[in-house]
């Protein structure tokens, strides 16, 4: 978030618009048209939200941050002790913006701990057996990044919401639950997004984090005041 002429408060969104039709999505090492994908229902991905997600931006087919993307992912593999690599990420997130021909897009990387092999149980909290993980990748168009120059930047309404989620905000699951109820709320509330405070300190919202331009500093939330996402562009100079 940051602060426009006037003192007004705006957010970029990414990756919310819709998913063309013939859109091509990476699925497991293979580009192929969306409605060529299948996934299991018993993915974990889906059964528990079992899994860790990044999400990028590509301006001009260059992608941002990977660096960091790829190692916060690494980190979020580990603590959730899902075995897999995401060193390959840029080149696969390459691959897709190539395929969809969207030089400035949102890309969106999932990684789930996969499903359940013959004979194991589906349900079980403790994973029983090696899996493969499921990996999963799509990208939607995003305006170019000459359309917010000399320009008055949106502005967003936010409603202040407790936040109840977990301890963990600082690993990127799939498990958004918390985060889609509160932008619920804001929304029967007449705002756009919520601010989550937790604690009576200001956290993040509920898709991205929060940076202040007070005069001429700018400052956001401490990553050990509350247990915040540590974003990427929050932590680029």
């Amino acid at each position: 978030m940051n602060r426009g002429r006037g003192g007004r408060w705006f957010r970029v969104r990414n990756g919310g618009g819709p998913i063309p039709l013939g859109v091509i999505i990476h699925l497991n090492g293979r580009l192929m048209p969306l409605e060529n994908a299948s996934i299991s229902p018993f993915d974990r991905g889906f059964v528990f939200g079992d899994g860790v997600y990044e999400g990028l931006r590509s301006f001009r087919g260059k992608l941002v941050g990977m660096d960091r993307h790829i190692a916060r992912m690494r980190d979020g593999l580990r603590e959730a002790r899902i075995d897999w690599d995401p060193s390959p990420l840029t080149r696969m997130s390459e691959e897709l913006i190539n395929a969809c021909a969207m030089p400035d897009a949102f890309v969106y990387w999932q990684v789930t701990r996969g499903t359940p092999g013959p004979g194991q149980p589906v349900r079980s909290r403790v994973p029983a057996g090696r899996m493969t993980p499921t990996i999963f990748g799509y990208c939607t168009p995003q305006p170019p990044i000459e359309k917010f120059i000399d320009c008055d930047p949106p502005t967003v309404a936010c409603a202040v919401c407790e936040d109840t989620r977990w301890s963990r905000g600082h690993l990127k699951s799939i498990s958004l639950l918390g985060n889609v109820i509160a932008a619920i709320e804001a929304d029967e509330a007449g705002a756009q997004d919520a601010i989550l405070v937790k604690n009576g300190l200001v956290g993040e919202g509920t898709a991205a984090n929060l940076i202040l331009v007070l005069g001429r500093q700018i400052v956001t939330p401490s990553l050990e005041s509350v247990p915040i996402l540590s974003g990427v562009t929050r932590a680029m100079d």
